[in-house]
């Protein structure tokens, strides 16, 4: 809190995130600037059909999929997820789960819950998985799912959408701020609910081909240029300076 206090402004990256800096710290809200991040230039759509293949075959996945990228906390929220897909398991499906991100400890419940759910042969971890793999296994997935409970921000869901995959998210926290009209939303804590948003993304083509592009669309608001340009002029406002014109204007 007293950093806080003593800062001449503070940079958030979401209103979510500036609302919680004004209630959790009591930080003078004329000092609080919302900067939007940006989305790197790599993420986007692999169209080489053979590329996503050799990626995918990396990382035990040989079926349609489902994909989630991140690490595992809870607020992360696996579990309501996996309970989605043994209601899509159940339905018919014929698809993976795949989970992307670093083993830390925490996805051994993970696990433990798809095995106790009795989908546990249909679900992959991945553990970490290189930089340069990325963009071709987002572009691969039928569907980004984001069951997530809190995000500051939400990088992946604008990661899944740069590479051409439709998202089916949470509504909570930063995400419809970040991921806006794009994404199909659905309450995760309701497995029949999420589900169905996932069902309907993975097998209707118009809602695809909707989705598809409005999700590149909606990348078109967040660029490292902008956050740069805005960054620097916060800079200039604090010092007193004038501003001036940056090499991204």
């Amino acid at each position: 809190m007293s950093a806080a206090r003593l800062a001449s402004r503070i940079i958030t990256d979401s209103e979510f995130s500036r609302g919680d800096i004004l209630h959790h710290l009591n930080a003078d809200p004329k000092k609080l600037e919302v900067i939007h991040c940006g989305v790197e230039p790599r993420f986007r759509p692999v169209t080489d059909a053979a590329q996503r293949r050799a990626v995918c075959s990396v990382y035990g996945i040989k079926d349609n999929f489902i994909l989630y990228t991140g690490i595992f906390r809870p607020r992360k929220n696996h579990v309501d997820l996996l309970r989605a897909f043994r209601v899509l398991r159940s339905r018919g499906l014929q698809a993976q789960l795949v989970f992307a991100g670093p083993a830390n400890g925490e996805e051994i419940s993970t696990k433990r819950l798809a095995q106790d759910l009795g989908i546990a042969e249909h679900v992959v971890f991945t553990g970490y998985v290189r930089d340069s793999d990325m963009p071709a296994l987002y572009s691969a997935a039928r569907v980004y799912a984001c069951p997530s409970l809190y995000e500051g921000f939400g990088f992946t869901v604008l990661e899944a959408m740069a590479c051409g995959t439709p998202v089916v998210s949470s509504g909570a926290a930063s995400l419809r701020e970040v991921a806006g009209a794009a994404a199909l939303y659905a309450d995760p804590r309701h497995a029949e609910e999420f589900a169905c948003a996932l069902e309907q993304v993975f097998h209707d083509p118009a809602t695809r081909s909707q989705m598809i592009e409005k999700g590149l669309h909606n990348c078109r608001r967040f660029r490292w240029e902008q956050t740069a340009d805005a960054t620097l002029a916060v800079y200039h406002s604090a010092l007193a300076l004038p501003a001036k014109q940056t090499a991204f204007a």
